[in-house]
């Protein structure tokens, strides 16, 4: 079991109604908790088009997950 960290921005935040939170994880792998997510606050964004950093970093979605690390999904952004 891994203690982690998430924190949300943008559409993630209104979907989870919250800015960050902790979870506690059988699992190391970030594919698997983005659609976890996805399933229990209807993220619209498929992870294809999301970024993942991991403390502060961009990883890719292979990166295994370890105890104490702050998870953060990044949605798409547009500007104008």
């Amino acid at each position: 079991m891994i203690q982690i960290r998430l924190r949300y921005f943008a559409s993630f935040a209104e979907a989870a109604g919250v800015d960050s939170e902790s979870f506690t994880l059988d699992h190391h792998d970030a594919r698997r908790l983005f659609d976890d997510l996805k399933a229990r606050y209807g993220f619209r964004q498929s992870a294809e088009h999301v970024r993942l950093a991991v403390n502060d970093r961009f990883s890719d979605w292979h990166t295994p997950l370890a105890d104490g690390e702050t998870i953060v999904f990044i949605p798409p952004v547009s500007g104008g």
